[in-house]
């Protein structure tokens, strides 16, 4: 029997009426954020009464930001950010995105000793020295999946693109996670996919941003209101006509580091 309309399914499972339960907590993360299991999917957990507050952004709204992200990153095409909703939980309603789990033999984006980055395939963002003085660089893939991140970085003004939130999947799609902080009204990007500041987008890559734009006055508009206020709202349109006009990857603005610390 198919599922009532709006609920999410995967093989069979409600994952929006399931019992989700916990199997472990990720300890190393800013905000309370655990491993479950709806059935046989195993899915992340952040519920917003363990969301920390932050000096920018408002109180308890770090799992719809989440959600916001999925719902940019499906309409962009792009498959980039995993499915995201928002349900009930042990701890209260919270954020769920479907787990994936990354190959540990992959790094996408990375800091080598400055004598080790590749010639070719690798974009270099920043140098600078270890704490033995030691020259070293952050490096990251010169690849189509992470330009389209970068592109997503962009349209929900992404102010926490760690390392270590970009997943090297096993068959060579890159994942992008922790969306908590983004679609703030006031330029904010922090990354560490700074690799093409000043090239032209491509034609799938400006495609995908107009179709953000675009229906940002129809469907996606209307799934975004609950999640995001009119200002919110008003800053994304800003963004994709910008960058839509613009047609290359923008330079820092911020007068904040443009990177995000720590780095993974």
């Amino acid at each position: 029997m198919p599922a009532p309309p709006g609920r999410v399914t995967a093989a069979g499972t409600d994952l929006d009426g399931g019992e989700l339960e916990l199997v472990g907590r990720i300890t190393v993360a800013s905000n309370a954020t655990f491993v479950g299991r709806i059935g046989e999917v195993a899915v992340v957990y952040k519920p917003v009464a363990g969301e920390r507050p932050l000096w920018d952004f408002p109180d308890g709204t770090l799992a719809r930001r989440e959600v916001a992200a999925y719902a940019v990153s499906e309409k962009l095409g792009w498959g980039i950010v995993p499915r995201t909703w928002l349900r009930d939980g042990p701890l209260g309603p919270g954020m769920v995105q479907v787990w994936h789990e990354p190959d540990a033999e992959q790094d996408p984006v990375d800091l080598l000793p400055a004598s080790d980055v590749p010639a070719q395939g690798w974009r270099t963002v920043l140098e600078g020295s270890d704490d033995e003085g030691r020259p070293v660089a952050l490096v990251h893939e010169d690849s189509v999946a992470l330009r389209r991140m970068a592109v997503l970085d962009v349209v929900v003004n992404n102010a926490d693109r760690k390392g270590g939130h970009v997943l090297p999947l096993p068959d060579g799609r890159r994942l992008g996670v922790d969306h908590g902080v983004t679609f703030h009204v006031e330029p904010k990007l922090r990354t560490v996919l700074w690799g093409w500041v000043g090239e032209p987008l491509d034609p799938e890559e400006s495609a995908g941003v107009e179709r953000v734009r675009s229906s940002l006055s129809g469907d996606l508009g209307e799934r975004l209101s609950g999640l995001l206020d009119e200002t919110e709202l008003s800053a994304l349109t800003a963004r994709c006509e910008r960058l839509i006009g613009d047609g290359v990857f923008p330079a820092p603005e911020t007068v904040m580091s443009p990177v995000p610390w720590p780095l993974f």
